[in-house]
C-alpha cells in the first residue's frame, strides 16, 4: 500500500476501532494525513469525552 492511500480498516485502526471518530477523520481527510489529523484533534481536546480513547491497548 501506498502512503497516499488509506484503507477503511487502516484508517479504523488509526482510530482505535472507534466507527464515529473513523467518519469524523474520514470526512476530514484532503490533504493532511490522517496521523496529523489526529494530533491537531487530540490537542484540542476532541478525545476527552470519548470514552476508552486513552486506554492503553497493553
Amino acid at each position: 500500500s501506498s502512503d497516499g492511500c488509506f484503507t477503511h480498516n487502516s484508517l479504523l485502526a488509526l482510530c482505535k476501532g472507534n466507527e464515529e471518530v473513523c467518519q469524523d477523520l474520514f470526512y476530514s481527510l484532503e490533504w493532511t494525513y490522517p496521523t496529523t489529523l489526529l494530533e491537531e484533534w487530540d490537542s484540542n481536546g476532541y478525545f476527552d469525552e470519548i470514552e476508552g480513547w486513552y486506554d492503553s491497548n497493553d
